[in-house]
């Protein structure tokens, strides 16, 4: 009898370790599926937020143009005789993804490491250089994606999808924060603006977006962006002593850099030195060939002694969140 019992534990225990196993070779099965979800989706890809290297306050490179340059889309003088060239430049990044598999749904909780230089060329009146630095940063962007299972026709066709996603956020240091982020359309009657997408920062990691509520935008519409920032008691007093940015496109051939106002005459904006940064553009093609794409926004901001300041470490705050552009 005690031979019997004996018999049986073991069997127990091998049949236990067969689900186990069976289990996670499924599990392995899935993540590798939702891997190379994440790696193709243009909505979660990182590639285009660095500027490889120093470049102009604003910049476009290989997106479809909306029209010619137009009269709300100013250029931001410079205060003094020398001029800024800045940028990111990112030499690696490393992305762990912890699932969490649930019945019929995965979430996926990511987290990057991206390490790089911020590079800062200082120009005089003669575009001569004069000055530059070059400091080393490493920044943590976290994001949430969920997915659901599907059912395909055939066994080849994707058995998973991205059903909701939160937005991508990361910074370095505490310094300064992003706090909300709004977009606004202008009305029929082109004189009113309408929210169209709010997002605030309390809880921003645990507020999913439906992928079919993704921020979308007309090719040629006017859109106007607000961004809400904070700033610890700037180390370099220059108006509200932060600069904010605005990154676009879709990988670092495609992409664009632009500037957010709070002067209270630039951009849209219309209360000086409130903290809420603003920009009034029309929005670019979808591309050639094409009548609805995914692109991708990081809305990124800095102290002003990060880019004054050439001993000054660097600190930043960004969020990024994919959009959709659509052809008329």
């Amino acid at each position: 009898m005690k031979h019997l019992i004996y018999t049986l534990i073991i069997a127990g225990f091998i049949v236990t370790s067969c689900e186990d196993n069976n289990a996670n070779n499924t599990y392995a099965e899935i993540e590798a599926e939702l891997e190379q979800i994440l790696n193709e989706d243009a909505m979660f890809g990182l590639d285009g937020f660095g500027d490889e290297g120093a470049a102009p306050e604003e910049y476009q490179e290989g997106l479809e143009e909306p029209s010619l340059k137009l009269a709300i889309d100013d250029d931001y003088p410079p205060d003094t005789i020398w001029t800024y060239h800045f940028g990111r430049q990112i030499n690696s990044v490393e992305r762990d993804v912890q699932y969490t598999h649930e019945e019929d749904e995965v979430l996926a909780e990511i987290t990057c490491t991206i390490t790089g230089n911020f590079i800062v060329e200082v120009y005089d009146t003669t575009d001569m250089m004069v000055d530059s630095a070059t400091k080393p940063f490493t920044k943590i962007f976290q994001r949430k994606v969920r997915f659901e299972e599907i059912e395909g026709e055939n066994e080849n066709d994707p058995q998973w999808r991205v059903k909701e996603f939160t937005l991508g956020v990361g910074g370095i240091g505490e310094k300064v924060a992003i706090t909300k982020l709004e977009y606004f359309v202008l009305d029929q009657d082109s004189t009113t603006w309408n929210s169209t997408f709010s997002m605030e920062a309390e809880n921003i990691l645990d507020t999913f977006i439906a992928r079919e509520d993704l921020p979308t935008f007309q090719s040629r519409s006017v859109v106007k962006i607000e961004v809400t920032v904070t700033n610890e008691e700037p180390v370099y007093d220059f108006r509200s002593g932060e600069k904010v940015m605005m990154h676009f496109g879709r990988d670092r051939r495609h992409k664009g850099r632009r500037v957010l106002s709070d002067d209270g005459i630039h951009g849209g904006d219309l209360v000086p030195l409130n903290n809420v940064f603003t920009r009034i553009m029309f929005v670019h093609g979808p591309g050639p060939g094409h009548n609805t794409r995914v692109f991708r926004t990081f809305f990124d901001v800095m102290d002003f002694g990060t880019l004054f300041q050439m001993q000054e470490d660097v600190h930043s705050a960004f969020w990024g969140i994919p959009y959709r552009v659509n052809r008329h």
